[in-house]
């Protein structure tokens, strides 16, 4: 599962709400950080964690926008399944893990899987 963060100055939530992303239950996670032009170290920051975790990469672009730096995440990711988490939120635990299996519950995406 890929999990998007836009990223644009959030320097003072960035930590805390990674640490909440790569100490998810499922691990099987392909996290990618769309710094949106930040100016404020958020940019370093998106580095920084990616150097420490192989599982994040960072896309730094101009600023366009928060719907734009979704999509750009959208573009980059390799898995079918997305979550969006901003970044100054964090979330539970098993939060990605539920997600996960209530997706996997789901009749479409059986019959999808089933396709491919």
């Amino acid at each position: 599962m890929a999990v998007i963060i836009p990223v644009y100055n959030a320097i003072q939530y960035l930590d805390e709400c990674l640490n909440s992303i790569v100490s998810q239950t499922y691990r099987e996670l392909e996290i990618i950080l769309v710094d949106d032009g930040s100016t404020d170290g958020s940019e370093k920051v998106c580095d920084q964690w990616s150097a420490k975790d192989n599982r994040i990469s960072v896309i730094h672009q101009s600023n366009s926008g928060e719907a734009a730096a979704r999509n750009t995440g959208i573009s980059h990711a390799h898995s079918g399944l997305i979550a969006w988490v901003d970044s100054d939120d964090t979330i539970e635990t098993s939060y990605i893990e539920h997600l996960y299996n209530t997706k996997k519950s789901c009749r479409f995406y059986r019959n999808s899987q089933s396709a491919q």
